[in-house]
């Protein structure tokens, strides 16, 4: 196995676990405020997500994009084009990834709550501030609609606050 391939196992396996941590945080909460299918569905995401990084298809291309984390460190920064292009596959296979969908206004709500999950881990994995990287990369970004925006900032509090 080349070091490349090893090191995008390792970074899946940490962050598989992360996310699982932030997906059960917000089980919790989604239980707190009687929200009991939410709660079982945003775990069972938990369980699942990212699975499909373990292809080789996707395992190779995001070998790809080598060591360039600052894009996941700095909430200004993002990865080059000629990278980004390495990750459309795995968007395709991952539906609570803004990029999977042609209008984000569409994503069912459950994916939105895996997807601040996503960001959690990451701001966890990588010591950054989740709110600000919400607000400086996502928000410009994806160019979320007003309501949508509130909500996800409003997931990202809760997360931020357990």
């Amino acid at each position: 196995m080349n070091d490349k391939i090893k090191k995008v196992l390792i970074d899946t396996m940490i962050h598989k676990q992360l996310v699982l941590q932030s997906c059960w945080k917000m089980g919790k909460y989604f239980l707190a405020t009687g929200e009991k299918t939410k709660a079982i569905e945003i775990i069972e995401r938990g369980w699942a997500h990212d699975n499909s990084k373990f292809s080789i298809n996707e395992l190779e291309a995001l070998a790809q994009i080598n060591d360039d984390q600052a894009a996941m460190r700095h909430a200004g920064k993002q990865l080059p084009d000629h990278m980004k292009e390495y990750l459309k596959l795995h968007y395709r296979n991952n539906t609570h990834h803004p990029e999977h969908w042609e209008d984000v206004s569409k994503m069912p709500e459950m994916d939105v709550v895996e997807m601040v999950c996503d960001w959690y881990a990451r701001s966890v994995q990588f010591g950054t501030d989740l709110i600000e990287f919400a607000k400086i990369r996502q928000e410009n970004r994806f160019h979320f609609p007003p309501e949508m925006f509130k909500k996800i900032l409003e997931l990202c509090e809760v997360l931020v606050s357990l």
